[in-house]
């Protein structure tokens, strides 16, 4: 069964449907089969939403002089979600690359390409789409799980299988100084570091 038909408290109709989330173009069945539907519907939901923070960001940042950073806007998702560390590196040229990379990796995704992040800022993107898509993803676990979907206790835990190991959270959010020779220090955030054949 795809999809479940339930009411709210004012007995309004709610249809959870997971073959919207199949036609949507940033599904992936590499995702699905190896990490489970719950991951693969994440996975849109984080990437729409992360997409509509950068292109809030990107267009407050075009307004302003070159060189200003995501610490002068007054309001700004982005700011909240980014490794404090550096946030004032995190000007338009970044934040283009960062979606960029998250475009990349939507078209991986509609491809049904294996996903492999081989750089600190492709982990970081899958790490923040992961993140963006927890709220909606814990407010549909019970439609999702009369709808049949499993692994809706670990759904979160996907993208540390995929990366092998959990050092964009151990390093980049846990308040610890990044010198500029570690290897997630901002500094080296667009290099080929992981997975790579030598």
């Amino acid at each position: 069964m795809t999809q479940q038909v339930i009411k709210d408290d004012k007995d309004n109709v709610i249809t959870f449907s997971i073959e919207e989330y199949k036609e949507h173009e940033a599904w992936s069945e590499y995702i699905c089969n190896c990490y489970g539907e719950a991951a693969a519907i994440s996975f849109v939901i984080g990437s729409d939403i992360l997409l509509d923070y950068l292109e809030d960001d990107l267009k407050e940042l075009s307004a302003m002089p070159k060189g200003s950073h995501l610490g002068q806007l007054i309001m700004s998702m982005m700011k909240e979600i980014l490794p404090e560390q550096f946030l004032m590196r995190y000007d338009y040229e970044f934040l283009y690359r960062l979606r960029v990379t998250v475009e990349s990796l939507r078209k991986m995704a509609h491809y049904n390409t294996p996903i492999v992040a081989h750089s600190v800022i492709q982990e970081l993107a899958l790490y923040l789409i992961v993140e963006e898509s927890r709220f909606l993803m814990e407010s549909m676990s019970m439609d999702m799980e009369m709808c049949g979907i499993d692994n809706l206790d670990t759904w979160q835990d996907w993208i540390f299988d995929l990366f092998g190991d959990m050092d964009v959270v151990t390093c980049l959010y846990s308040d610890d100084y990044l010198t500029s020779d570690h290897i997630y220090h901002f500094d080296h955030w667009i290099e080929e570091q992981f997975y790579v054949q030598t």
